[in-house]
């Protein structure tokens, strides 16, 4: 009897980058089917169908073309019923392999050879939904206490000694404050991104975070850990509470935030 060979999955997407954004394919090395094609300054990664959940990890990349791939192997980019052809056959490698091919990947060394480059957050002109708000105590308890229970429980709070409070979750309360946006722990103020652009695990490695921590970019480029014991679920009583320790001046610093301001 011949032996059954698997034969890897159908592309069904394909989408381009440019080669010094390469970096940014760390965070997909764990998965399957995914394969890179070197085009001058230019690659291609593709792969096989993928969930709503990775979707939305992809569209975070800064591709210059996105396609679907037919069934004839043609590219259809996103939006259009034009097919521009189908992409070479030969050249490609699977993306785990071509990573451990490069000469540097998003481990310690590399993190030493980024130290001399202050990471900065500059403006952005992609528009993505904020996860996190960070406001004041007395705004956050006015609205906690009020709110109703529906609308607080798919949130978590943070509160520091100089009673600043960061809100985690969505829909965020419609209050006064700075609304970031968070891809894989990393926060930086809508409107903005981080330059060089790095993937958000060199960032967290680099800043010495916890896997549940969370790392907050401000608008100088200073980073900020809010450590994932401080970031609790919320219910009103611990509002309430964390606003009196405050007030009485018992809590421990918690987090450190600069150079942010009311909208």
């Amino acid at each position: 009897m011949e032996p059954i060979r698997l034969t890897p999955a159908r592309p069904a997407w394909a989408l381009c980058l440019l080669q010094s954004s390469w970096e940014r394919l760390g965070d997909f090395r764990l998965e399957t089917g995914f394969r890179v094609r070197e085009e001058g300054d230019r690659l291609w990664l593709q792969g096989p169908s993928f969930s709503s959940a990775l979707e939305r990890r992809l569209l975070a990349l800064p591709a210059l073309e996105r396609h679907q791939i037919t069934a004839d192997g043609n590219l259809l980019p996103r939006g259009t019923r034009l097919h521009l052809g189908a992409l070479p056959q030969e050249g490609w490698m699977p993306l785990d392999r071509w990573l451990e091919l490069r000469p540097a990947t998003p481990s310690s060394s590399t993190l030493r050879q980024l130290e001399p480059v202050r990471v900065r957050v500059v403006g952005s002109d992609r528009e993505t939904e904020p996860s996190l708000l960070l406001t004041d105590m007395d705004t956050w308890k006015d609205y906690a206490v009020r709110a109703p229970a529906i609308r607080l429980d798919p949130l978590r709070f943070a509160a520091a000694s100089d009673s600043r409070v960061v809100i985690q979750g969505t829909p965020l309360p419609a209050v006064r404050g700075v609304r970031y946006v968070e891809r894989d722990g990393v926060a930086v103020p809508c409107g903005f991104r981080w330059e060089p652009a790095v993937a958000a695990g060199v960032l967290r490695t680099r800043a010495g975070t916890g896997p549940g921590d969370l790392l907050l970019l401000s608008r100088d480029g200073s980073m900020e850990i809010i450590p994932e014991e401080w970031i609790i679920p919320v219910t009103r009583s611990a509002v309430r509470i964390t606003a009196a320790s405050l007030t009485t001046a018992t809590a421990e610093p918690g987090i450190i935030l600069e150079g942010d301001e009311d909208e």
